[in-house]
């Protein structure tokens, strides 16, 4: 499902993750836009699966040989990079 002025791209959740029974509020989204108009509170972007991972996690997932790879996300320094061996 899709707005009819774009589509809902991802969303963004700070923190730790929640279980999946527990009720989260996201309050960050990534919208492409695909035509001028105005998004009013309360109209739905669209909708998506969200899946919370944690590292801690992901390391479990990853486990056996060495890996390793970089997490790559933007913040209000510019372009964060960090590397995660697993």
């Amino acid at each position: 499902m899709s707005n009819a002025y774009g589509s809902l791209i991802d969303v963004i959740q700070h923190g730790t993750p929640k279980r999946v029974e527990e009720e989260r509020k996201l309050k960050h989204a990534i919208f492409l836009p695909v035509e001028d108009g105005k998004i009013e509170q309360g109209d739905m972007l669209g909708a998506l699966a969200v899946y919370f991972v944690d590292l801690k996690d992901l390391k479990e997932v990853l486990k056996g040989e060495e890996k390793s790879f970089t997490t790559v996300h933007r913040s209000g320094r510019g372009v964060i990079r960090n590397a995660i061996k697993a």
